[in-house]
């Protein structure tokens, strides 16, 4: 699986989840600070996240677990680092109880898809 599947394939969980709460793009992308337009670009896969703006997303979409906009089966990115490697290094930019709570998060879906 490459980027842009990964982005995909998070953008459609998460349209599916905003269409399960019956929100609009501009309701979920003002309860996560972000604009209309990047979030229907998010949803189709266009644009990236940061790890904040993952976050930020999950809780704008009620969500207990944020893993839940992750694929069901963790992919590794072609001839690159795990995206699990690459999302640990990202948190390292939080605050500290942020980071170890991704970490963990990382870990348990880790086991959760083995």
């Amino acid at each position: 699986m490459n980027h842009h599947d990964l982005y995909v394939s998070i953008g459609q969980n998460l349209a599916a989840r905003r269409r399960q709460l019956v929100k609009t793009q501009a309701e979920i992308a003002r309860r996560a600070g972000m604009s209309r337009p990047s979030l229907a670009n998010v949803e189709s896969g266009r644009q990236s996240l940061t790890l904040h703006q993952y976050y930020q997303l999950a809780a704008a979409l009620d969500l207990k677990d944020a893993r839940d906009l992750l694929p069901a089966k963790a992919p590794l990115l072609s001839d690159e680092p795990p995206a699990t490697e690459i999302m640990i290094k990202s948190s390292r930019e939080l605050p500290r109880n942020q980071s170890e709570q991704v970490q963990r998060a990382i870990a348990a879906h880790a086991r959760k898809s083995s």
